[in-house]
């Protein structure tokens, strides 16, 4: 019996705990690969297939092959449909489609643009404080908002905006928004409702309605709130925060998708419009303790919005228009 076997199971964990997955060359779904690349690590693995570093052995370029599993037709139109999706984009913040390629398997292989980051949940909770002030995620929330915008104002939308889907570098000032298996243009699919992570889908997603930019939004928000607390739930941590990323959040984060602000109005806002950077003394000035919002204090809050448009449109026939679409700009998606 060999030593490690003698150890309890928790002890064998322990012991285990932070080793990486091997998966070797010889696999079938790496066939023919090694041809044209040099393989390295393997940087992740989901549902559909695993990323490997990997050089290019002709050109010296590094980049991240995202190898599928499954060798089967649908399979390749995910590979393919993602490739075509990465095509009409071109942000230095979103990961970009390098190739498209099948192996002597028929293996669909996507070659990516390589980051070399961190998934920002782990990059977070590897910090002493395990989360980051509200200075240093200024700038990361901020970047991911801005390619966003860039993929929205294309009719796209990512739809799993999450902690695991944005590489972070290490000292925060860059981040790669990367996984588009499941984007989609809604005015193009507006049926198409893809399996979103139930963790940080939107509630309208949640419901099973088609997925908009909204959606987007609210992942942001849940990446910002795990970026302050460590913890991507809305309902148990509380924030000491400056009111502007207060209102950030409330309007990042209202359940009702018709009040959630899009994400260039976001970047418009007090928080953001800002210069705020992880040097600035501002940020911990005129903080207030506040409370991540519960579901139930967002739905207050959305009723509060309510009975205050209509009461501005009972008090105000003549002007009501104009005023119902100031209030309307400044708090839907």
């Amino acid at each position: 019996m060999s030593p490690q076997a003698r150890l309890s199971l928790s002890e064998r964990r322990k012991l285990n705990k932070g080793a990486s997955l091997k998966i070797e060359c010889s696999s079938p779904i790496h066939a023919g690969l090694e041809d044209s690349y040099d393989l390295q690590e393997v940087l992740g693995q989901g549902a559909l297939g695993l990323v490997r570093r990997a050089v290019h052995r002709t050109t010296g370029q590094e980049v991240a092959l995202k190898i599928f599993q499954l060798p089967h037709q649908e399979v390749a139109a995910v590979a393919r449909a993602e490739h075509a999706m990465l095509q009409r984009v071109d942000h230095p913040n979103i990961v970009k489609a390098m190739d498209f390629f099948t192996t002597s398997t028929m293996h669909p292989v996507l070659s990516l643009s390589y980051f070399d980051g961190m998934e920002l949940g782990l990059a977070v909770r590897s910090q002493r404080e395990r989360c980051l002030t509200e200075a240093i995620a200024h700038r990361p929330f901020k970047i991911l908002l801005d390619a966003l915008d860039h993929l929205h104002q294309r009719g796209i939308v990512h739809c799993d905006v999450k902690p695991q889907n944005i590489l972070a570098s290490r000292d925060f000032r860059d981040l790669m928004l990367i996984d588009f298996n499941i984007a989609i243009c809604p005015l193009e699919q507006p049926d198409l409702v893809p399996k979103c992570s139930g963790a940080y889908a939107a509630p309208e997603v949640r419901k099973g309605n088609t997925p908009t930019a909204a959606g987007d939004v609210w992942g942001a928000g849940l990446c910002l709130v795990m970026m302050l607390s460590g913890h991507c739930d809305v309902s148990l941590d509380s924030l000491s925060v400056s009111e502007p990323c207060a209102e950030t959040l409330r309007h990042s984060l209202a359940k009702d998708a018709s009040l959630r602000s899009s994400v260039s109005t976001l970047l418009n806002m007090g928080w953001l419009a800002s210069d705020a950077t992880e040097e600035s003394s501002e940020c911990s000035t005129g903080k207030q303790h506040w409370q991540v919002p519960t579901t139930k204090a967002l739905s207050e809050v959305n009723r509060k919005h309510s009975r205050s448009n209509a009461s501005l449109s009972t008090a105000s026939m003549g002007s009501s228009a104009s005023s119902t679409s100031e209030t309307s700009s400044s708090t839907s998606a």
